[in-house]
């Protein structure tokens, strides 16, 4: 589908220069371009706000050694 775009000063360079090293179109490029920051964007809008829960009534959770900082690592 044809459409018309005002990009930024700048930007259609960028975009032809690295379709030029990638060997493709600047069209595909653009295409790929948008749909792999759309979906960045879908997958940021379903992610759940990290909640993190230790206690329970007050109290540590079963388990949970405040000198032990392994369950950090999953975290990042």
């Amino acid at each position: 589908m044809r459409t018309t775009l005002d990009l930024e000063p700048g930007l259609l360079a960028q975009l032809k220069e690295q379709a030029a090293r990638e060997r493709t179109t600047v069209s595909q490029l653009a295409n790929q371009l948008i749909r792999m920051a759309i979906s960045t964007q879908q997958n940021k809008s379903n992610q759940v706000p990290f909640q993190w829960h230790v206690a329970k009534n007050g109290k540590p959770v079963d388990g949970f050694d405040p000198s032990d900082r392994s369950y950090l690592d999953h975290l990042a």
